[in-house]
């Protein structure tokens, strides 16, 4: 009789088993992702990520957009505005979306993995009132075991929502983060207590510039998971792009707090100082995160942003012709650094960088300087 007993609940939990993974395999299919040849090769997805949080700060010395700042998919916005640096981050590159696909996949394994178990201790738990043991300890385990078992299933349905929102995502046009939002709600319905969906949205919400919604995740997202240091990043570049700088400062020493080597986090911080004015403390920043990645041409441009605006511009010039060296296409490179022959009055210098950011993309200098004759 045990026995037959046994083997019905057997049955019954390799059933549930089976819907857990059959909802596995449908959400694959639902996401309609591109097959791995076309995604990055690993040394080009690694390099990319290594790059994350680096923004460039554009110098504009002629007819500036009035344009607010603000944070883009692929780090690209127009002339700041009069008197203010602008930050240009890029929100999709903070969780590759490569890396996002192969940890929500890991993580579904996990949750497969982990209701099996939780079938076997709940064999074992009924097979003990066999043997004498509580029924009321026996109950209070089982009761255990389905919350934990209805947490999986939650966790598992959010991620399915989560792979449909990557698979819009990876075609990069002007519907998709639009499409992707509808998703993310239903990832976070689904399992309210995931803080990375909470973050994954925010993302998009910061990409459509709907910041007081992105806040609102990013900050649930902090109560729930609060040792996410690039959480707390993520909402201070929110918080900046919403005005409130020194807000985003707090948010950027929590973040370096969490991970003292962050240095997306130092650069972001050394951004808001430099907007705020406070140059010495931006250099600090920059300075900081050059030391763990040296390589960076773009933190290079920031800091030499940094030494003009204090009149060191030995020490501009030579910044600017090294992101140039370990960047021979950062467009910002060039024309910062025409700006700053401009000021130290060397024309030709100034319309060679120009020309050479403009070819690149960036010609709004040279457009100028050309229209008052400094250039050809």
């Amino acid at each position: 009789m045990r026995s037959l007993h046994n083997a019905r609940l057997a049955a019954v939990f390799t059933a549930r088993r089976m819907v857990l993974q059959k909802a596995a395999n449908e959400t694959r299919l639902a996401a309609k992702l591109p097959s791995d040849s076309r995604w990055p090769k690993p040394q080009l997805e690694a390099a990319a990520c290594d790059r994350l949080f680096s923004p460039r700060i554009e110098l504009s010395e002629t007819q500036p957009s009035p344009a607010a700042a603000r944070v883009t998919a692929r780090a690209m916005v127009d002339t700041p505005p009069a008197g203010e640096e602008n930050i240009l981050e890029s929100f999709t590159a903070d969780k590759d979306l490569v890396r996002r696909y192969i940890r929500l996949y890991e993580r579904e394994q996990e949750i497969l993995n982990d209701s099996e178990q939780l079938e076997k201790h709940n064999l074992k738990l009924l097979s003990s009132l066999f043997e004498g043991d509580d029924p009321m300890a026996v109950t209070q385990e089982r009761e255990k075991l389905r919350r934990s078992f209805e947490d999986d299933a939650k966790e598992l349905t959010s991620i399915g929502w989560r792979r449909k929102a990557l698979g819009l995502l990876h075609k990069n046009d002007y519907a998709s983060p639009r499409k992707a939002l509808a998703y993310y709600d239903k990832a976070v319905a689904a399992n309210p207590s995931s803080a990375e969906a909470y973050a994954e949205r925010g993302a998009v919400e910061a990409q459509l510039e709907d910041w007081s919604s992105a806040y609102e995740d990013y900050s649930r997202a902090a109560l729930l998971e609060p040792n996410m240091a690039k959480v707390f990043n993520n909402r201070g570049l929110v918080q900046e792009n919403m005005g409130r700088r020194y807000d985003a400062i707090k948010d950027f020493d929590h973040a370096i707090e969490l991970d003292p080597k962050f240095t997306a986090a130092y650069v972001n911080r050394g951004n808001s100082f430099l907007n705020l004015g406070q140059y010495p403390r931006a250099l600090s920043d920059y300075g900081k995160a050059l030391a763990e990645t040296p390589d960076d041409a773009a933190v290079y441009v920031n800091r030499a942003n940094a030494y003009a605006k204090l009149g060191q511009t030995g020490r501009a010039l030579e910044d600017y012709n090294q992101a140039v060296k370990l960047d021979p296409n950062l467009d910002k490179a060039y024309d910062n650094r025409g700006v700053l022959h401009y000021r130290l009055q060397k024309h030709q210098e100034m319309c060679r960088d120009f020309s050479k950011a403009c070819d690149l993309g960036l010609c709004n200098n040279y457009k100028a300087a050309k229209a008052q004759g400094l250039c050809r």
